[in-house]
């Protein structure tokens, strides 16, 4: 068996940490050095992107399907919600809305919101990175999934923009 574990206070700071569980069998650490595709959990760039950008939680944006070259994304219902708000589109976890944001904001700037966040791993400039086709350290993971439960809130995007700052500010 393979395990890994990272345990985060509040203010992200590891608590605990195991990367495996017999080090005298395999001294490499899944915590620190194994990569997994992030998935929806990648999306939080994209949303802190565009409210960096200037977007409101109120503003809209379409889920409607998008081809983009051979790639035709889905929403995992594989239904579409038409026009809804950035908000919704987050709480959703709408991945086609999230390719339409993502399409008008420089995806420079979403790598470079992943990086503030804490992801170390290259990121593959692709369209496919805003639904988190990119392998990274599931510690690096761990850290931006500990600003999503420590700031429940009715707007989970202004909480997460608040939780941003904070984050660039504690690292200057």
């Amino acid at each position: 068996y393979k395990r890994q574990v990272v345990v985060l206070d509040r203010n992200g700071a590891v608590k605990a940490m195991a990367g495996g569980i017999n080090y005298e069998k395999s001294q490499f650490n899944r915590a620190t050095q194994a990569l997994r595709q992030p998935g929806s959990a990648f999306k939080t760039f994209v949303y802190l992107t565009a409210l960096e950008e200037g977007w409101d939680t109120d503003d809209e944006i379409d889920d409607y399907p998008i081809t983009i070259g051979n790639w035709k994304p889905e929403n995992y219902s594989k239904k579409y919600y038409g026009t809804v708000t950035l908000e919704e589109a987050f709480v959703r976890s709408l991945n086609l809305a999230t390719v339409n944001l993502a399409q008008k904001l420089p995806s420079g700037n979403i790598i470079r919101t992943a990086r503030k966040m804490g992801i170390s791993t290259p990121i593959d400039d692709t369209p496919a990175m805003v639904l988190g086709s990119s392998a990274v350290k599931v510690l690096d993971m761990a850290v931006d999934d500990c600003y999503l439960r420590s700031n429940p809130s009715d707007n989970v995007l202004r909480e997460l923009k608040k939780a941003h700052q904070f984050e660039t500010n504690r690292r200057k």
